[in-house]
């Protein structure tokens, strides 16, 4: 199995120009299919925030293809499938502002 040093293991990060991603994936699943390939599975949950618009939170897995070339490991295909996906206003995603939103309801 790829080592923690030269495996795929930092998964990415990235602010996109419209408003700001947020992405953890972790939790790898990493099979040695040869001595110069694997596969991989990722579990992944990220935010979407488009602000003042919209955003997004969802869920889901990353399956990834590895290859071994010059002695270090380089994904060679990643596919991301979603579990779940949920839009969200930004001004109800604060939990703050959710917990206020509660309150009122109920009177």
């Amino acid at each position: 199995m790829p080592s923690a040093t030269n495996s795929p293991s930092v998964r990415r990060s990235a602010t996109p120009r419209a408003g700001r991603w947020i992405e953890s994936s972790q939790a790898p699943e990493i099979t040695l299919t040869s001595a110069t390939t694997a596969t991989g599975i990722w579990a992944l949950e990220d935010t979407v925030d488009l602000t003042p618009a919209i955003g997004m939170h969802g869920a889901g897995h990353y399956h990834e293809t590895y290859v071994k070339i010059d002695g270090q490991w380089r994904i060679k295909s990643s596919k991301l499938t979603r579990l779940r996906q949920e839009l969200i206003s930004p001004a109800t995603s604060i939990p703050d502002v959710k917990k206020a939103l509660a309150t009122a309801k109920q009177r």
